[in-house]
């Protein structure tokens, strides 16, 4: 008597258990789901905004528009005082060692 209501015992504990993890799976799923769904949304928005940019950034419609209203594109501009081979030939002719410092190789206020 005591065996079998021991083993009624232990089968409701486990069905409860295994019950739980069913309903912990279930919610899972649903919240995986979920996520999912927001994660097309947003790369759809995302895709929607890319496509805008590359239609407002198009190389060609770009140049047609400077063609239109005769603006050059300004030349680029470089930091200052980075012509190494300049600083290098400096170095050289006063006697002093080859080796550019890294405060005029780029450009450091610090180092200046």
């Amino acid at each position: 008597m005591y065996k079998m209501l021991a083993c009624l015992v232990a089968f409701l504990l486990m069905t409860t258990v295994l019950l739980g993890l069913r309903r912990t799976r279930l919610s899972l799923t649903s919240q995986s789901a979920h996520l999912f769904e927001q994660i097309i949304q947003r790369r759809h928005i995302i895709w929607d905004l890319q496509t805008r940019i590359a239609a407002s950034t198009n190389p060609i419609v770009l140049a047609k528009e400077l063609k239109k209203e005769k603006k050059s594109q300004p030349a680029p501009l470089g930091p200052p005082n980075t012509d190494r081979a300049k600083i290098a030939s400096q170095a050289s002719t006063s006697g002093l060692p080859s080796v550019v410092p890294a405060s005029a190789r780029w450009g450091d206020a610090a180092g200046q």
